[in-house]
């Protein structure tokens, strides 16, 4: 599997203050930096590109070029930014995610944790 990462875009990688961005999320930048040193291939991805999440019409393509655009003015790293498709990779980093270690009691105990 090639070294892809895929990294979530609101509250991970900048605070979420939909349909603009927040201030960078203190340490993004720095851990991009590093997994890119280290050869990983950088994807974001966000939900900001998705129809079926908002009500309202969204412009997908701008919403990448608006992601492009901050990534670019504070100089984080990334390869793409993507259009909500699930690309194979080889993890995701994500303020929503559980991750799933073959423990289905242990999944749903993190989930609720989520949940508040």
């Amino acid at each position: 599997m090639s070294k892809i990462i895929c990294v979530d875009f609101d509250n991970t990688v900048c605070d979420s203050k939909f349909p603009n961005e927040g201030p960078p999320i203190n340490g993004a930048k720095e851990a991009l930096e590093e997994l890119k040193r280290d050869g990983w291939e950088i994807h974001i991805l966000s939900c900001r590109t998705s129809p079926s999440v908002y009500k309202y019409p969204i412009d997908r393509i701008e919403q990448v070029r608006k992601m492009e655009q901050f990534l670019k003015e504070n100089n984080i790293p990334f390869d793409k930014v993507l259009n909500m498709d699930k690309p194979i990779a080889y993890c995701y980093i994500d303020d929503r995610a559980v991750a799933f270690r073959g423990d289905w009691k242990q999944a749903i105990i993190d989930v609720k944790k989520l949940n508040g």
